[in-house]
């Protein structure tokens, strides 16, 4: 067989596996089964059959020409590049980006007590669904602890718990508010812990003011941190 009839079919052979492969990964969202493995398997014959056509075009060809630099390129993509960007593309499809919802001071309204309206802020590009937030007073709460008894408006001015059915990416944060007064404004401690469908996380919450300007950080534990100022 002519040797640019064999290079052909080597290559035509190693493009079928891998776009067979590549065509099962995306079309499956299945990160584990006999879609995934099927498809494991495909790219595995692609690199071997890869690996094969190179070493089968060395054997042939001057081992210093352009056609082998660049063949030899095309392979190692194929081999370095598309396995790895199949794992990634199955579990990008089968673990999206986390929507979440989480807490944060919107409004401070100083008279006639000073309080704020925390909103609930969206972060993502899904609804969230099933939300269920238990907002603590951690100031508060520290100073009843060390008391005996506590009344049933201790506990009210301590923590809150709000349920939303849905929060979606385009209704913003503004419709869903909730005022809270602070025990000490100048330094504000709060956590939240947030349940949603598809997450559960807990959130802290520092606000001080210094010279006038509101400072805040926001913390989902061991996950992400958020600081900004206005």
């Amino acid at each position: 067989m002519p040797n640019r009839a064999r290079d052909v079919i080597n290559i035509l052979i190693s493009t079928v596996f891998v776009g067979i492969g590549l065509a099962v990964t995306i079309t499956t969202s299945a990160s584990t089964g006999y879609e995934f493995w099927i498809a494991r398997l495909l790219y595995l014959i692609a690199m071997i059959s890869v690996a094969v056509a190179y070493f089968v075009w060395i054997a042939t060809h001057q081992t210093t020409s352009i056609s082998t630099l660049l063949f030899g390129i095309a392979a190692a993509a194929v081999i370095v590049i598309g396995v790895p960007a199949s794992f990634y593309w199955v579990d990008r499809r089968q673990h999206p980006p986390m929507s979440i919802a989480y807490v944060v001071p919107a409004i401070w309204s100083p008279t006639p007590l000073g309080k704020w309206f925390m909103m609930i802020q969206h972060c993502g590009t899904e609804p969230v669904y099933n939300v269920d937030i238990i907002f603590i007073d951690e100031d508060r709460a520290k100073q009843i602890s060390t008391r005996g008894t506590v009344t049933p408006a201790e506990i009210a001015n301590e923590q809150v718990t709000l349920h939303f059915d849905e929060i979606d990416p385009t209704q913003g944060g503004w419709a869903k508010l909730f005022p809270w007064t602070p025990l000490n404004a100048d330094e504000e401690h709060y956590s939240a812990r947030i349940v949603s469908r598809h997450a559960t996380f807990d959130e802290t919450l520092q606000i001080s003011r210094v010279s006038q300007k509101w400072h805040y950080k926001i913390e989902d534990l061991g996950r992400i941190e958020i600081a900004a100022y206005y």
